[in-house]
C-alpha cells in the first residue's frame, strides 16, 4: 500500500507522495501534543487508548467525521474531536500512519475510477497466502482489485493468530462454507496431508482443536 500510494496518493488531494510515515511513537507523541492543546487530562484520555480507538475506526474504514457522527457519550465525542485534529496535523505534516496506509488505498480505488481499472486490468490473478489472517479492510481491497478476476486463497483457520491487528478468522470459514455449500461459488482443494510433521506431533494439534472446530473442516 506504502508503494502504490507513493504513486497515487497525489489523486487523492491533500498529500504529496513523499509523505512520512508514523510509526506508534510517533502517533502517540501527536496525541499527546493535541490534548495539551485541547487541555485534557491524559490521565482520562490515555494516549494509548485514543489511538487503539481510532485504529479500530480506521480498519472499520471509519474517518473522523464518520466516526463523530456515530460518537454516543462524552468520552466518545472527546476522541471523535481528538481524532479530527489527528488527521488535520498528519495531513499538515504530509504523513501517514499505519492504519491510513490501507485505509486511504481502499479510499482512492473506491473513488477514483481510472485508478481502480488501472490497477484491475494489471492482476488477472491475486494469490492471497495466511488467508485466515484477513481482515474486513483488507478483504474490501481484494474486492476493489479483482474484480471478478481469479483469486487464489490459501490459508488454515487453526492457525489464525493475529486477530489483535484485526484479523477475522470468519472471513476464510465464510468462504469455506460457501465453497462447500456451492461449488459454483468456487474451487475447494483440501491439502490434508502434512510432510512437516510427525504423528505424534498432529496427534496433540487435533487434540486441541477437536472441540473448537467444524468436523466438516477435517484434521490437519
Amino acid at each position: 500500500c506504502a508503494r502504490f500510494l507513493r504513486m497515487e496518493i497525489t489523486k487523492l488531494g491533500g498529500y504529496g507522495s513523499n509523505f512520512a510515515i508514523y510509526d506508534s511513537s510517533d502517533s502517540q507523541n501527536l496525541i499527546k501534543q493535541i490534548l495539551k492543546e485541547m487541555n485534557l487530562d491524559d490521565k482520562r484520555f490515555q494516549p494509548s487508548g485514543i489511538l487503539s480507538r481510532i485504529s479500530n475506526a480506521k480498519n472499520a474504514l471509519q474517518d473522523a467525521a464518520a466516526f463523530a457522527r456515530q460518537a454516543g457519550d462524552f468520552y466518545e465525542q472527546k476522541v471523535a474531536d481528538i481524532y479530527s485534529r489527528y488527521e488535520q496535523k498528519l495531513q499538515l505534516n504530509n504523513a501517514l500512519d499505519f492504519d491510513d496506509l490501507l485505509m486511504l488505498s481502499i479510499k482512492l480505488l473506491q473513488e477514483n475510477k481510472e485508478v481502480r481499472e488501472k490497477y484491475q486490468d494489471r492482476f488477472d490473478y491475486l494469490l492471497v497466502d495466511e488467508y485466515q489472517d484477513n481482515s474486513h479492510t483488507q478483504e474490501r481491497m481484494l474486492e476493489l482489485l479483482s474484480n471478478g478476476h481469479n483469486r487464489f486463497m490459501v490459508g488454515d483457520i487453526k492457525q489464525s493468530i493475529y486477530r489483535f491487528r484485526h484479523a477475522d478468522p470468519q472471513i476464510f470459514n465464510g468462504k469455506f462454507q460457501l465453497f462447500l455449500e456451492n461449488p459454483d461459488a468456487g474451487k475447494l482443494i483440501l491439502l490434508k496431508e502434512n510432510f512437516r510433521s510427525q504423528s505424534e506431533v498432529l496427534d496433540a494439534t487435533n487434540g486441541v482443536f477437536s472441540h473448537l472446530m467444524d468436523q466438516e473442516i477435517g484434521d490437519i
